[in-house]
């Protein structure tokens, strides 16, 4: 899906890099998500079912550009 990956480039140039090992491998998890629900979380139409995931979204909103 296009859109995540303008959001996961983004996040990979801006916020990847500062995660500690442990949220490396989380978002290592996170991505094996569907590509719709990675999408509806990230985009805010629905809410991740569980706490690691729900700790990614924050996150990597957190590190995007706001334009």
């Amino acid at each position: 899906m296009l859109e995540l990956d303008f959001i996961f480039n983004d996040f990979m140039e801006n916020g990847y890099k500062q995660l500690s090992d442990i949220q490396q491998d989380a978002f290592q998890t996170f991505l094996v998500n569907s590509d719709p629900d990675l999408y509806s979380w990230l985009m805010g139409f629905r809410e991740a079912t569980n706490e690691t995931d729900i700790k990614m979204v924050e996150l990597i909103r957190s590190t995007q550009k706001k334009f």
